[in-house]
Order: structure tokens, then sequence, then C-alpha cells
């Protein structure tokens, strides 16, 4: 709740969605979440969690595991050693994969929005 009202107070508007630490939550999270109005979002596929994986394999993790409605965990995976420049280095066989094979990659908003 005060994460919330601190980015509230940052940028002037509220959180949109909430994406718990670590994809963990407790029932006490969801009430909270409804009163607020921000839904909880996970991810579908982590290409990199804690244990280094090369760029390319990132890439393909990601092009092997894609599916409509995707939604992929792209961080710093923080601590792991070099974990920043592997991912910018998967970025662009990955982006280019996911063009080749259809897929647009879009906001969470556009994403979640009804049809």
């Amino acid at each position: 709740m005060r994460t919330h009202e601190v980015v509230h107070d940052l940028t002037g508007r509220p959180p949109r969605f909430f994406r718990p630490p670590w994809g963990m939550v407790n029932l006490a999270v969801f009430p909270t979440l409804r009163r607020l109005g921000t839904p909880c979002v996970l991810w579908s596929l982590q290409p990199e969690g804690l244990r280094p994986v090369a760029p390319h394999e990132m890439a393909s993790r990601v092009l092997g595991g894609i599916g409509p409605g995707a939604i992929v965990d792209l961080h710093d995976a923080e601590g792991v050693p070099g974990a920043p420049g592997r991912l910018l280095d998967a970025l662009p066989p990955m982006l280019e994969g996911l063009r080749a094979a259809g897929y647009a990659c879009v906001p969470l908003a556009e994403l979640l929005s009804p049809a």
C-alpha cells in the first residue's frame, strides 16, 4: 500500500498494474488490489532467472515458449553478474524472431484491454 502511494506521489498517477516481487502473493494482497483497482499481473516466460544464461539461449527460450498473449519478464536479474549486458545482447535476435513469427510487442495496457 505504501509503495502504491509513493509511486502516485512521484508520478502524479496511481500504478496501473502490480507485479509481485518474485511472483509471490498472499490472500491479503487481492482485497487491497481490488480496492485500489490495480490488477495483479504475472509473466508467462522468464528467460533468465537466478542462473546466468547466454544471450542466444535467452532468445531461444522466448522464441520457443512464446504464444499469443504471452508476457515476457525481462529484467536485469539483480545480483547475477553480467545479466544486464546479456539481456541487451539478447534483445535484437529476440525481437527479430518475434516479428518474423508474426508477433508484436505491445504495452501491457493494450494487451489486457478488452477486445
